[in-house]
């Protein structure tokens, strides 16, 4: 049983344990008994096992032709080691007034003594151990390789706790290596941390810490060209760092750390925030212009919009929702996200309310009609910002002739909106890329590499050192390092390795940091080249480039679709997996289609006559623990002898085997002499038994206590949402559809339903579709909770549906945007969506809460109110969205490495901003004059067309 964290699914590092002189026995020995250990005690870390290397024991090898010779079986030998190494403390004894402990040398302190242990002691025929073995400092037999930059060597995969960081742990670590390999009990082994994961990460966060950084400095500048005071400027930057501050602090007293993903929830939020300091700013400004001195102007710019934007602030909240309460991933990605955005969105709105009214009523200057035409007496900057100023006044002025057209035009201006909402959603959307989570260069990829079923190791070894020259070859100087693991240890370890067996190996391949081509650039190269090698045919690959945070979203997966197959009959599940690969294959964007568990590993199976066994005094495990001491020692089935280094003080078992080398024919197994208990002669194996070929899972798995086949497929050249389409277009013709990615798979020959059995398309492309439902249905029923909100605070239902209506032609912008710079639909692109709505309602709620305010305190219709209220709005509406706007560049051109996960994020706000201006300032009056109506009687259309005469 294992902990389960998705987030957690690849190490964080590697330790690898390199010696010039250690055999690889002593290396493994090291590492499981003196690294690991100091690995497990640092913050964060857990090192599960040792890879690689020997697996350390003392081995009596037998020369099966003096055995025989002496009429002994391995079981005899066992027997005689047990007897004579023993570790048995023989208690205490009391001799006046002192407690002795007793001990003895019934356990030999060196390996080679062990040579003189008697196995017969009959005069004449007498034998001892080194008449038929040699004992030997040895391991056990090894099915598993490591090779690091083509020399063997040892390593220990480092994973981090959940909750841990990888940062930290990383950090630790290697502040930790010198002291660790101080403490070594062998002096000549080298530590070295390799595949450091951190530096992604370290990247990753750097990039969004620049980006955040430039985007507060463009936000800045919009901030002073718009209002032309450096005072007011500085006011607004300050509130920047104070909330960013104040989140940090919030999220450290629940429990989050800083990461790709808050600190990505911070450079979001850097727009949004400063907004709530823009409109409160540009009101006070309004007001010095009018006349008011700056402590009435601060009063009166924070309290008139302290409830619009407090409403702004809420429906920013209740959009974060279906990232705050995401299931499953969500949960561990997401919400520390939307935690950062809302906490810095607080104290965002708490500095709108005091720390900026107070420093602009402290700082700010009262306007006087002097300086208002004083501009010849001012200083360069000054006539620049006076003369920029007349060109936003102009630009308000043009903008009211624009919407008295507007107005005049209301239903063919909402028509229009209409129909580019419909062909938007009808051209654009169809043709849109589909993914989870962009594809991001980590400097990283891995290649699965499979031999035929039942290769030897060491064939598989110098297949796989082939590769690593292919790969020195193909990548070159971008190369840094290449770590190869081949085959499984029978113990935990295999719960952490794709491998099944010793024709199995993943080749970890680490690229330097200024590389010239991205992972995925290289992934292409190398499987072309693979392919068109004809010294590989008959190797299977697969490849994933996708990186930690991918690993993550496909719960630690390499393939981004798995069909998942299960059914009591095997053999006809992995059928169906075949004939389901092939059809599959031909669908376009298909790689690397391979199915996970073979069923034809060969075997021999050893057909024991019991009737002749029992006749000769043998059982079955007479018969058996004979053959397993021979072929892979009797260590398997017998844990009590060991043996004590006199070193390192650890204990390893000891057991008898034949000479590895000795065992190259179906006739040494047929050859074993077999012993038991009550018969002293040994008989050959041959006499009791024969053998006949078989074949065996290379492994065996189940999902839900169900037998399961799987099949999985890379994605290259298409997106996953197309291609998972075609695959399940080719399910269709071998099973009965069930939904939500399920089918009943039908017998091939009767095409009958087969009962029991489920085919089920899974993996990455099972996750997106339940995320995508799930932000879709989260952001649904945050418009609905957004409306409720905004009715009970406008005490009107009809005002809220407009500012719902206009929110949508959004998406007029970003799906384009989308579309032309490559950019999927994917989460992070859902995620800007998602902000994008809490954007903009901000904005409209902004001048839909001043029309109503102008209709109940100045009596004006509803086309006059919205009229009014839009001039004077959209000064502090384009701000913000020109802000937001530059707030998001950095992010969406993904200047650094290891930030290409948030551009599509960016890409989706920049289009939603673009195309949600022109909505806001045109589209939403034209649907408030024509939805609310005048409880007087005073209908809008006689407004709007005294307004296009001329009259207001």
């Amino acid at each position: 049983v294992l902990p389960y964290d998705p987030t957690s699914a690849t190490p964080v590092c590697l330790v690898a344990l390199d010696s010039p002189s250690q055999p690889e026995n002593i290396l493994f020995d090291v590492g499981r008994y003196d690294v690991r250990p100091m690995i497990m005690s640092q913050p964060g870390a857990i090192a599960p096992l040792v890879y690689g290397g020997k697996v350390r024991a003392v081995m009596v090898y037998l020369d099966r032709h003096k055995l025989q010779a002496r009429g002994l079986s391995p079981l005899d030998v066992m027997r005689a080691v047990d007897d004579y190494n023993v570790f048995l403390p023989a208690g205490s004894a009391k001799f006046g007034t002192t407690d002795y402990a007793i001990d003895s040398n019934s356990m030999y302190d060196l390996v080679q003594r062990m040579e003189d242990i008697p196995l017969r002691t009959e005069p004449g025929n007498a034998a001892y151990l080194r008449d038929v073995g040699e004992p030997r400092d040895a391991n056990y037999i090894q099915t598993n390789v490591v090779r690091v930059n083509g020399k063997r060597q040892v390593y220990i995969p480092v994973f981090r706790q959940l909750g841990a960081s990888t940062l930290q742990v990383v950090d630790t670590l290697k502040g930790a290596i010198e002291t660790m390999t101080a403490r070594l009990t062998r002096p000549d082994i080298a530590l070295k941390v390799v595949m450091d994961q951190s530096i992604y990460v370290r990247k990753s966060i750097e990039s969004l810490v620049e980006e955040g950084i430039l985007g507060a400095v463009l936000c800045s500048l919009v901030i002073l060209v718009f209002l032309g005071q450096w005072r007011m400027t500085m006011i607004a930057v300050l509130t920047i760092p104070i909330s960013v501050l104040a989140a940090v602090a919030c999220l450290y007293a629940t429990g989050n750390t800083i990461n790709v993903m808050t600190l990505a929830g911070l450079a979001l939020a850097i727009g949004p925030l400063v907004d709530s300091a823009i409109i409160c700013l540009e009101n006070t400004h309004r007001h010095l212009g009018l006349g008011a001195s700056p402590e009435e102007a601060a009063y009166r710019g924070a309290s008139e919009v302290a409830l619009p934007e407090l409403v702004s602030t809420l429906c920013t909240f209740l959009v974060l929702a279906p990232l705050a309460f995401m299931p499953g991933l969500g949960e561990f990605l997401y919400r520390p996200m939307a935690m950062a955005v809302a906490f810095a969105m607080i104290a965002a709105y708490f500095l709108s309310r005091t720390f900026v009214p107070s420093r602009c009523a402290a700082w700010l200057r009262p306007h006087t009609a002097a300086e208002a035409h004083a501009g010849s007496s001012r200083g360069p900057l000054g006539r620049a910002f006076a003369w920029w100023e007349g060109r936003i006044e102009a630009a308000v002025a043009g903008y009211g002739g624009l919407l008295d057209r507007v107005l005049a035009h209301r239903v063919l201006t909402v028509l229009v909106s209409a129909v580019l909402l419909a062909g938007t959603l009808v051209v654009i959307g169809p043709r849109l890329r589909r993914e989870f989570f962009p594809e991001s260069d980590a400097g990283y990829f891995e290649i699965y590499a499979r031999a035929p079923s039942g290769t030897r190791i060491e064939v598989t070894e110098q297949k796989v050192a082939r590769v690593e020259d292919f790969l020195r070859k193909t990548i070159g100087s971008d190369l840094q390092l290449v770590i190869a693991e081949l085959g499984v240890v029978a113990d935990l370890s295999a719960a952490y390795t794709p491998n099944a067996g010793p024709m199995d190996a993943v080749i970890k391949v680490q690229l330097t940091p200024d590389r010239l081509r991205s992972a995925q650039e290289y992934v292409r190269l190398v499987r072309q080249g693979l392919a068109a090698d004809s010294s590989f045919a008959d190797l299977e690959f697969a490849f994933d480039a996708g990186g930690m945070i991918r690993s993550a979203m496909n719960e630690g997966r390499s393939s981004p679709i798995n069909i998942r197959i299960t059914g009591k009959d095997a053999v006809k599940s992995r059928a169906l997996a075949e004939s389901i690969r092939r059809a599959a294959m031909r669908i376009e964007g298909v790689v690397d289609a391979r199915i996970i568990q073979r069923l034809d590993y060969p075997e021999y199976i050893i057909d024991v006559d019991r009737a002749k066994a029992a006749d000769l005094g043998l059982t079955q495990t007479d018969v058996m623990k004979n053959v397993v001491a021979a072929l892979n020692s009797s260590i398997q089935f017998n844990k009590k002898n060991f043996w004590i280094d006199p070193i390192s003080k650890n204990q390893f078992f000891v057991g008898v085997q034949y000479f590895e080398e000795d065992i190259d024919s179906v006739q040494t197994l047929l050859d074993i002499p077999i012993t038991g208990p009550t018969h002293g002669e040994p008989i050959p194996l041959r006499n009791i038994a024969t053998l006949r070929r078989a074949s065996v899972p290379t492994e065996i798995t189940h999902y839900n206590l169900q037998p399961t086949i799987d099949l999985t497929m890379g994605v290259q050249g298409r997106d996953l949402g197309h291609v998972a389409d075609d695959v399940a277009r080719v399910i269709d013709a071998f099973g009965e559809a069930q939904g939500n990615g399920a089918w009943v798979p039908r017998d091939p020959e009767t095409r009958k339903p087969i009962k029991g059995a489920l085919i089920e398309l899974s993996g990455e492309y099972s996750r997106m579709q339940e995320t995508f439902h799930s932000l879709t249905f989260g952001l649904a029923l945050s418009s609905l909770l957004i409306y409720f909100l905004m009715a009970a605070l406008d005490k009107s239902y009809i005002v809220p549906l407009t500012v719902m209506l206009v929110v949508p032609l959004c998406l007029i912008g970003v799906l384009p945007m989308l579309y032309l710079t490559g950019s999927a639909l994917n989460v992070q692109s859902l995620l800007g969506i998602i902000f994008i709505v809490g954007i903009k309602v901000a904005n409209t709620v902004l001048m839909t809460d001043y029309a109503q305010e102008l209709r109940r305190h100045e009596g004006l219709s509803p086309t006059e109110a919205i009229r009014k209220a839009a001039l004077v709005r959209v000064r502090p509406v384009t701000m913000t969205a020109v802000a937001a706007f530059f707030a998001m560049v950095p992010m969406a051109l993904a200047l650094g490495r290891g930030s290409e996960a948030n551009a599509p994020l960016g890409r989706a706000i920049l289009g939603g901003l673009i195309a949600g201006e022109p909505a806001t300032l045109f589209v939403l009056p034209a649907l408030y004059s024509l939805m609310v109506r005048d409880p007087k009687g005073h209908h809008p259309k006689e407004s709007a067309s005294s307004l296009a005469n001329g009259t207001d």
